[in-house]
């Protein structure tokens, strides 16, 4: 019995040496593995941040021109320097200036003289014209009476052959009243009606009868034809007069139009005489106020000088020699993004702009985005101009929030490999030492991310499976982990 219970003994030693050793294996196990910090996948909505440098701007600028082939003595402004209304700009050289002056004095005389000659002829031919056209209208007059009265003439001799056709009588009363005329005819008819006349004297006066009705027919009808004949010839005189008086009228009236026009082209001359000459004086005027003013070129209005296009001892070129930003009650701050960032920003969108650490503007809304060019893309917002100065530089930053997503998880869950993005996550097995959590690897694709979160396709996690965001030691695919505590 002493055996067995010592027996006994022994083996519960051996048992709770080989738990201490397990336990102590597990440690050590687990020790070795990498410790994991974990997240969830979540919905919610991005914020992109953009951010960049910018200037103010005027709102309009304007370029101050001179005369071209000037030669400058100097130039008394810089870049960026507020001028007020009577500032020198720039002092031109004297002796090219009083050169060009005489110039273009010369160029004035003789645009006048020409002016003045041209005049001279215009009035004259003016003069001239006017004859012509009091001539015009006199033939016009005359062609028209003159027509007048052949047209009624011919009307009148038609009228007359026309009236004398339709009095013309039958063939009857013609016979009738030749055969009343006829004395012999008379003269027979009352013998063969008298009482004592013979059979003689009735055959006798039968046979003129007869001879004198066949006579009358015939002249009869030579007459109506002569008639006939005198009507178509006068309607053909009428017809004539009137084709002559149209092609007189018309000639007559070509020329009385001729005569009234102007001379299109002498007046275009003259009108461009008179513009070049008022175009010299103008110029001789421009150049006599610099001679004035000893070369000195002023500033108009209060500005700023944006650009300066020449420099001492050159030339003035006809696109001004210096750009003048006028300023307004508002000003423009132009800032410089990146084509990534362009499709976060759109006009209206509030930005936030700072000039140092006193000086911050808030909700200050986009009012255009654009390319730049340099082939770059800028934003343009509208400030007040009070505290400003053109040409001054600042900083800017606008939020855009996006739609909310389904499937967000942390930046720092998401890597990629070969171009592949995917994120690790922790799945439970089941082993002989009991429930282990083991690391796996799913790909994904990133439609959308911001600062801190990235925004997958589909959502491909559900809210249980834990993301792993970050480990103590490097891992890889079916590698066992252990959560950070």
């Amino acid at each position: 019995m002493k055996q067995k219970g010592k027996a006994l003994r022994w083996f519960g030693v051996f048992l709770v040496f080989m738990l201490v050793c397990g336990i102590v294996s597990r440690g050590i196990y687990a020790q070795q593995m990498p410790r994991v910090k974990t997240a969830v996948i979540q919905t919610k909505m991005l914020n992109h941040k953009v951010e960049g440098e910018g200037v103010v701007e005027a709102k309009q600028e304007t370029p101050f021109t001179l005369p071209p082939g000037l030669l400058v003595a100097e130039v008394c402004v810089r870049q960026g320097q507020k001028v007020g209304q009577g500032d020198v700009l720039l002092y031109l050289d004297m002796d090219s200036l009083e050169k060009m002056y005489r110039e273009k004095q010369q160029e004035l005389d003789l645009a006048k003289t020409r002016l003045s000659d041209y005049k001279a002829g215009v009035a004259a031919e003016e003069k001239e014209r006017q004859i012509n056209l009091n001539r015009a209208n006199e033939d016009y007059n005359k062609t028209k009476n003159a027509t007048d009265s052949d047209l009624a003439g011919a009307n009148q001799a038609y009228q007359d052959a026309l009236d004398a056709i339709n009095d013309f009588p039958s063939f009857k009363k013609y016979k009738k009243q030749k055969m009343e005329e006829d004395k012999t005819y008379r003269k027979l008819q009352e013998a063969s009606q008298n009482i004592n006349s013979t059979e003689e004297d009735r055959q006798a006066f039968k046979d003129y009868k007869a001879q004198l009705e066949s006579t009358l027919e015939s002249q009869y009808k030579e007459e109506k034809k002569s008639l006939e004949e005198a009507r178509a010839q006068r309607e053909a005189e009428l017809s004539a007069v009137h084709k002559e008086q149209g092609e007189k009228m018309a000639a007559a009236g070509r020329a009385l139009e001729d005569a009234k026009k102007p001379e299109a082209v002498e007046v275009s001359s003259g009108l461009e005489l008179e513009q070049e000459a008022g175009r010299l004086e103008e110029e001789c005027g421009t150049y006599k106020s610099y001679l004035d003013a000893q070369g000195a070129v002023t500033a108009q209005e209060e500005s700023y000088v944006s650009r300066i296009l020449v420099e001492a001892g050159g030339i003035t070129p006809e696109s001004g020699v210096i750009v003048l930003s006028t300023i307004g009650e508002t000003l423009f701050f132009t800032g410089n993004i990146t084509k990534e960032d362009k499709k976060y920003v759109t006009a209206g969108d509030a930005m936030s702009i700072s000039f140092g650490s006193s000086r911050f503007l808030s909700d200050i809304p986009v009012i255009a985005v654009g390319e730049t060019e340099d082939g770059g893309y800028k934003v343009t917002a509208e400030i007040s101009s009070d505290g400003r100065s053109i040409g001054e530089n600042g900083s800017f930053s606008l939020v855009r929030q996006t739609e909310s997503y389904g499937g967000c998880v942390p930046l720092s869950a998401l890597r990629t490999e070969n171009y592949e993005d995917f994120v690790y996550y922790i799945e439970e097995q089941e082993t002989i030492l009991g429930t282990e959590l083991v690391a796996k690897k799913r790909k994904v694709k990133v439609i959308d991310k911001d600062e801190e979160f990235a925004a997958l396709e589909g959502s491909p996690f559900t809210e249980e499976e834990k993301l792993i965001i970050d480990a103590d030691k490097e891992f890889s695919p079916g590698s066992r982990v252990r959560m950070e505590e």
